[in-house]
């Protein structure tokens, strides 16, 4: 493979390597995978135990049911063994290589379900990851069995990606059209088209953009007006620069990640809780303002400077914290939300400042009506989900309230609103409408407001700001089905 890999990019004069699907990770997911004789020789050793002989597909159960973790770590090192092969043969005839992320899934469900360590991949050599940026198409296909839209996933997916791989460049790849799998977003959701860019590319990791780049999916038959177009919207998603992010930030502890993989894939289907990935999607389904991630590394380096630093912030199943990280939160002097599994063995959403504690309540869980491993990344995992969607508003109404520059006033179930300091006193805001008709959002900003400019084409008439007490502004505007608004505001 890599001896006919390097003459096809010398005879073409390509410049580098683009691991699509099916290359940067398997097509098929474990329970539907290799299950070969030779794979079983290779496992056997990994494990050090003889496996029994049993007919295959007897086999396939057998190990999804006795060793479904050790499956996916085994798969993850032979994967990320032949891309360490491949990575150094190009980089020695001066070729980049870039990975497909594995079907737009967080770091987690890659692992999981697939087998796919982006960590190990990202030490390989590579130089980065494609992650799709594919919401708007998999709306158009009908292809969601959550109540959190496509884009609420993709958007918990990047902010995980990135603060998984805080130095490993990250680029989305834009579907836009694709002739051959016949959809085309730019034409027929342009709406989701712009929601999706100026989503993606407004989120952070450690106070620096995810996302490094972009590259346009397919790029045939596009008319130079729909390319001023696509120009126009990813320049406006990418512009501005951040001073500050007055919101809750997502901590991300290193070692949070293994121990949280360990025991939910040593748990059966029916006893997964949820992950983190779908407790953030969940939260930002409800309304969450959560553009953010910050691990724990970058925490230590701006107090071991001497920074003054203590930002709200997240704690996603407290009870897989590393002992370092817990010691690091006891101390912390800023405000904390807890959600999900705690030492204890309960499930509490709770958030502290300090000594203060300013909500609690259990979580309780409701069981999946899914039996089994589903074979496609279309579909959710087996885990239990959150019985009670209304603790999720409240303990999301709370955190907001707390932490957030920016928040919903009404409309709440639909409108999903962030903001990033770009200056004194200037503030850019996002406000995203999970609604199918036009919704006239109404926005509460900490601040009082003396200017608002839309940044987007909508809304077309000028955005109405109203006094709302000592220091807080309401601003009034209509934003299109499912469509997003950047408005500039300016406080006195």
């Amino acid at each position: 493979f890599i001896r006919q890999l390097l003459r096809f990019l010398e005879d073409y004069h390509f410049d580098a390597f683009h691991g699509c699907d099916g290359f940067g990770h398997p097509r098929y997911a474990l329970c539907d995978g290799d299950f070969s004789e030779e794979m079983l020789t290779k496992f056997s050793a990994y494990i050090g135990k003889e496996l029994p002989e049993l007919p295959h597909p007897q086999m396939a159960e057998y190990i999804l049911s006795t060793y479904r973790k050790q499956w996916s770590l085994f798969y993850a090192s032979e994967h990320a063994a032949f891309w360490k092969k491949t990575s150094e043969a190009l980089k020695k005839k001066g070729f980049f290589c870039i990975l497909n992320t594995c079907w737009t899934r967080d770091p987690f469900e890659a692992l999981f379900r697939y087998g796919i360590d982006y960590r190990l991949l990202a030490e390989c050599g590579i130089d980065g990851f494609f992650a799709e940026a594919s919401s708007a198409v998999l709306e158009l296909e009908g292809w969601n069995d959550t109540e959190s839209s496509c884009i609420e996933k993709c958007q918990s997916m990047l902010l995980l990606l990135k603060g998984t791989l805080p130095e490993t460049k990250i680029r989305l790849l834009g579907c836009i059209k694709d002739g051959m799998e016949q959809y085309n977003a730019l034409r027929h959701a342009p709406c989701r088209m712009r929601t999706e860019a100026y989503t993606l590319y407004n989120l952070f990791c450690n106070g620096r953009r995810c996302a490094d780049g972009i590259l346009e999916c397919l790029g045939d038959g596009i008319t130079s007006g729909e390319w001023h177009m696509i120009d126009t919207i990813r320049l406006l998603a990418a512009d501005g620069e951040v001073f500050h992010l007055p919101c809750a930030h997502v901590f991300l502890d290193e070692k949070s990640f293994d121990n949280e993989f360990h025991f939910y894939a040593s748990c059966a289907g029916k006893d997964r809780t949820s992950s983190s990935f779908t407790l953030l999607h969940t939260l930002i389904h409800s309304g969450a303002v959560l553009p953010s991630v910050i691990t724990f590394r970058e925490m230590k380096k701006r107090k071991n400077s001497g920074e003054f630093f203590s930002p709200p912030l997240l704690i996603l199943h407290p009870a897989f914290l590393s002992e370092e990280a817990k010691s690091f939160l006891a101390e912390y002097p800023g405000l904390v939300a807890f959600f999900g599994l705690m030492e204890n063995g309960k499930s509490i959403a709770r958030i502290r400042r300090k000594d203060e504690l300013l909500f609690e309540e259990e979580i309780q869980w409701r069981n999946s009506e899914k039996t089994g491993e589903e074979p496609s990344w279309l579909w959710k995992l087996q885990e239990k989900d959150i019985a009670d969607s209304s603790l999720c508003r409240h303990f999301v109404e709370k955190l907001n309230q707390e932490s957030s520059f920016v928040l919903p006033e009404k409309e709440k179930e639909f409108l999903r609103v962030w903001s990033v300091r770009c200056g004194k006193n200037k503030y850019r805001i996002f406000a995203r409408s999970e609604k199918g008709f036009y919704l006239d959002s109404v926005i509460r900003l900490k601040g009082s407001v003396c200017s608002c400019t839309a940044l987007t084409e909508e809304p077309s008439r000028p955005v109405r700001i109203v006094e709302d007490g000592k220091n807080t502004s309401l601003l009034y505007a209509r934003i299109p089905p499912y469509g997003t608004i950047i408005l500039s505001c300016e406080t006195r």
